[in-house]
């Protein structure tokens, strides 16, 4: 039977255990070269021991063939039949009894070899013996005795084998070269002598088991390295403030008659957008008369003439435009809305579909014009300007990651014999000597270990006290000072002003500058030779004036597109023809209009305000730019109010240190009020720490909106009202210490327009 050898790498992947037969694992080491002799040993004497029992075989075939022969031979031989046939007997018994000994051999291949060789040759001997009667009874005797002897040496050989593999113990100890141990330690530890000194054992190795480390080496901190640079506060913080010998900041000095420098714009001076400065001065002169005249009733014209200055005031007549004495319903050609009753809450006046008259209506987000998908949908997928989101941001699968790394088979399998270039093992090992130069007990690669270990030195420039790669810091990390800067700016040179660069001016002629404020001292001289009055509704005659007159203005006849009747003169109830001029309503036409309805007076005799149920609105002034006329919310009465203009967002995930998490250009304008009251902001995920997001309008900062520690809704900071124009940059920045949790934030800001 074959004796098989395993070598098996342990999990450290140093050290290398071999399995043989039945023993235990056992490490490679110096006394394995006697067991593998010994196995060697075994292994040979296996092989002689069934060598040795063919060959009896063979002798016991042969003698009892020799036995047959003698037989015969002693029947013809008369004499020695009797004492031949005896003899061979013998000689058969002690060749079976040399077979059967070789079978109970373990081995020693020499002996058992020559025990072979000697049962062959009795066994021949025998045969001859046999061929030559009156011989073959001696040489028949001679081989028994022979093959006794050959059983006996081969049953000494085979006790001796036993003996030898009976020797080999199940655990190798210390004493003959094996670790005394019976099962390996864990990854990555190594072997080593116990705290007693007693026996080897596993270990992890830890810092405190090398000798001679300095602080740097497991505290892996800049404060623990010997003979550190002094450096300068701006080499850490990188902060302008922190220079020294900076220049001082530049001051514009105020210009005047010998010095360049700045000027604010004073009297008889305009300057545009791109600093170009002008005098505004047209020079004087003298007006001798100037009147308005009022060419109707309807109004009222005091303060005219003007012979050097004043005012002239041109007023309404509302004696003459009286609608107390008016019953009915106010048609939209008179200022009214041509309706009688007020819609329901929240709802809006509008002119209706066919463009003919208005209506109550409530309005609908298709009815807003400017709204973006998202606003209706509320659908992430409906959001401009949303981030790429790579397939593995939704799938969560490896196999979606671009870019990933080409792994070899043992990454996944975890197999030895996936392994490329793996070590070729020697077939026999033998201790591994530190001092050994050659052969395979030579350690490969050692490291070079220093006597003793020292700190490390920044001045080092050799030796274990060395610090490799260190940075090559400028000189103005250890000065701190501007003048060792590179790239500095070049010191301000104001440019002289002109028509096409914005700069610095000296002071000249028919100017002053008095703390800095430029003013045109020349008077000038000059005559007016044109003053005109124009309007696109009213009347005007006499003008231009070129050096003294009136100009009337007269109201005349005001068309139906510019709010007025477009008739001349009309006699009861007004009845509209659509753009063309109204004309007095007849009384089919009234009835028609309103069925039963008496209707006295006349719209021109309407005083006060004419209410909801009269169809006015109850009103007598109008809201401000961009209001619509709304139902309150009591829909008793309609109020102007303030379109809403709400912005929404949402910020996913945790946010960076300074991140600007939002940036939107305004499309028209818009309001927030005062501390952005009707905002909100909730966060996902809760705040570790207080957190504040800055709200920036053009790159400077308006407000803010801050959670608290352990917070999920924010609370927001605007001193006043903020209007925003089209074209204005809101962002929001994330503090410059980002918080580990607050995640996933929305935010809508409340706003008007």
């Amino acid at each position: 039977m074959a004796t098989r050898l395993i070598f098996t790498l342990q999990g450290d992947e140093q050290t290398l255990v071999a399995n043989f037969g039945a023993y235990l694992p056992i490490q490679i080491n110096g006394t394995l070269q006697n067991v593998l002799g010994q196995i060697a040993a075994v292994t040979a004497a296996e092989q002689a021991a069934n060598d040795a029992a063919a060959a009896a075989t063979i002798a016991s075939g042969s003698a009892q063939s020799a036995a047959s022969n003698a037989a015969a031979s002693a029947t013809q031989a008369q004499n020695s039949a009797t004492s031949v046939s005896t003899q061979v007997s013998n000689a058969s018994n002690s060749a079976t009894a040399a077979a059967s000994s070789a079978t109970q051999a373990a081995a020693s291949a020499a002996s058992a070899a020559t025990s072979v060789t000697n049962s062959s040759n009795s066994a021949s001997a025998a045969a001859n013996s046999a061929t030559t009667a009156s011989t073959g009874a001696t040489n028949s005797a001679n081989s028994a005795a022979s093959a006794t002897a050959s059983a006996t040496a081969a049953a000494n050989s085979a006790s001796a084998a036993a003996a030898s593999a009976a020797s080999i113990p199940s655990v190798v100890s210390v004493a003959k070269g094996g670790t005394g141990l019976t099962a390996l330690g864990t990854a990555k530890q190594v072997l080593r002598t116990n705290a007693g000194a007693t026996a080897l054992e596993y270990a992890s190795l830890g810092v405190t088991d090398i000798a001679g480390l300095s602080t740097v080496a497991t505290s892996g901190s800049y404060n623990d390295l010997a003979n550190k640079p002094t450096l300068a506060t701006v080499a850490t913080s990188g902060s302008y403030a922190d220079l020294t010998g900076k220049p001082s900041a530049y001051a514009l000095p105020t210009a005047s008659a010998t010095v360049l420098g700045g000027i604010k714009v004073g009297t008889g001076l305009s300057i545009d957008g791109n600093g170009v400065l002008s005098s505004s001065s047209a020079g004087t002169g003298t007006v001798t008369s100037v009147n308005l005249t009022a060419g109707s009733n309807k109004l009222t014209v005091s303060g005219g003439p003007i012979t050097s200055s004043g005012s002239i005031a041109v007023d309404v007549n509302q004696a003459n435009l009286d609608v107390s004495q008016m019953t009915g319903t106010l048609g939209v050609a008179h200022g009214g809305t041509g309706l009688t009753a007020l819609g329901t809450p929240k709802q809006y006046l509008r002119t209706n579909s066919a463009g003919t008259a208005l209506e109550f209506e409530t309005l609908t987000a298709s009815d807003v014009s400017g709204l973006s998908t998202v606003a209706t949908s509320g659908a992430y997928s409906d959001l401009s300007g949303r981030p790429g989101l790579a397939t593995v941001a939704t799938s969560g699968l490896y196999s979606d990651l671009s870019g990933r790394p080409a792994l070899a088979t043992v990454a996944t399998s975890g197999s030895y014999a996936d392994l490329s270039n793996k070590p070729s093992i020697p077939a026999a090992q033998v201790n591994a000597d530190w001092n050994a130069s050659t052969g395979i007990a030579q350690i490969l690669n050692k490291p070079s270990i220093p006597a003793a270990q020292v700190n490390s030195d920044w001045n080092a420039a050799s030796g274990v006290a060395q610090i490799l790669n260190k940075p090559a810091l400028a000189t103005v990390a250890t000065s701190g000072s501007y003048t060792d800067l590179s790239n500095k700016p070049a010191a301000y040179s104001l440019p002289t002003a002109s028509a096409s660069v914005l700069g610095g001016i000296m002071v000249g002629s028919g100017l002053s500058i008095s703390a800095g404020v430029l003013s045109a001292t020349g008077g000038g001289s000059g005559t007016v030779t044109s003053v005109a009055v124009t309007s696109s509704t009213l009347t005007v005659t006499g003008s231009p004036i070129t050096s003294s007159g009136t100009i009337d203005i007269e109201l005349g006849t005001v068309g139906v597109a510019n709010g007025g009747t477009g008739a001349n003169t009309l006699t009861g109830l007004l009845y509209g023809n659509g753009t063309s001029a109204m004309t007095a309503a007849t009384g089919a036409q009234i009835a028609t209009a309103l069925g039963s309805t008496n209707i006295s007076g006349s719209a021109a005799n309407v005083t006060g305000t004419v209410a909801v149920a009269h169809g006015g609105t109850g009103l007598t002034a109008l809201g401000t730019a961009n209001q619509v006329l709304q139902m309150n919310s009591g829909a008793t009465a309609p109020a102007w109010t303030s379109l809403a203009y709400d912005i929404g967002l949402y910020i996913e995930g945790v946010t960076t240190a300074s991140e600007v998490v939002f940036n939107l250009v305004a499309a028209r304008a818009f309001t927030w009020p005062s501390g952005l009251t009707g905002s909100f902001a909730k966060a996902g995920i809760a705040a570790t720490a207080s957190t504040t997001f800055t709200i920036n309008r053009n790159g400077s900062s308006i407000g803010s909106f801050v959670f608290a520690a352990s917070g999920t809704s924010a609370t927001f900071t605007l001193s006043s009202p903020v209007t925003f124009a089209a074209g204005d940059v809101i962002q929001i920045t994330a503090p410059a210490t980002a918080d580990s949790t607050l995640a996933n934030i929305a935010i809508t800001f409340a706003g008007t327009r």
